[in-house]
């Protein structure tokens, strides 16, 4: 099962990247979204049907939130990756975690909608990391929220230093709802991978670049990704006679 979960969360971030970053290269203005998140699972999946082990623990089901992937029910606190020594692993896949389970709620969740995925997590976390997943869990939302709201206001970047303006104010933003290490964890390689995308963008639009020097520039941004998301950034096109 964890070749599943593995599955399910590349797909999830393959998705979001795509979706909000391709744009910018088939359209004559970049995108202001920057949501992606990428992830690679290690912890195995819980069984698709985990009823019995339910009733033998005496966990009442309706009190359960259970998260439909790919045709799999799955314990919400299942998605959440424990290290083999324990305690809660924070990278790029709890992104994507915190990501699935805001998209099997409510847009505007009711009280017992969230208290019933705290009880979730409690049941099927240890305490301590169960207290993480549940701060980490509300400090995105509300970082969600001040992103949609601060970062609209700022526009769509149009220059080198618009855009290094406004990944300055998102890692402020992610700094207001988590401490260091875990902003890093949640956001470093992205914030990097969308920074460089804007910069590959901006260099792709400006006109007063030869072909040549597009691809150049081009070229080292793409050497600065990951082997695997290098495509994220396609080369300048040849001119046609």
């Amino acid at each position: 099962m964890s070749d599943l979960k593995s599955r399910i969360f590349v797909f999830l971030g393959a998705t979001a990247v795509l979706a909000a970053l391709g744009g910018w290269f088939t359209s004559s203005r970049p995108d202001e979204s920057l949501l992606p998140a990428d992830s690679n699972a290690s912890r195995a999946l819980a069984p698709a049907d985990n009823a019995a082990e339910r009733a033998a623990a005496n966990v009442d089901n309706d009190k359960v939130v259970e998260i439909d992937v790919m045709g799999n029910r799955l314990d919400a606190s299942r998605l959440f990756d424990l290290g083999f020594a324990g305690g809660l692993n924070i990278d790029q896949q709890t992104r994507a975690t915190l990501d699935t389970l805001l998209m099997n709620m409510s847009d505007t969740p009711a009280v017992q909608e969230i208290e019933k995925l705290e009880w979730t997590l409690r049941n099927g976390l240890p305490k301590d990391d169960a207290d993480k997943a549940i701060k980490m869990f509300h400090g995105y939302r509300a970082y969600l929220g001040d992103m949609k709201g601060e970062l609209q206001q700022m526009g769509i970047p149009d220059t080198p230093a618009v855009a290094n303006a406004y990944f300055d104010q998102l890692a402020l933003l992610q700094r207001r709802h988590f401490d260091e290490a875990t902003a890093a964890a949640l956001f470093g390689q992205e914030n990097l991978n969308a920074r460089l995308v804007m910069q590959a963008a901006l260099i792709s639009q400006n006109e007063a670049l030869s072909e040549s020097d597009k691809q150049q520039q081009l070229e080292q941004l793409r050497t600065q990704l990951p082997p695997d998301q290098r495509g994220l950034i396609p080369l300048a096109q040849a001119a046609k006679p």
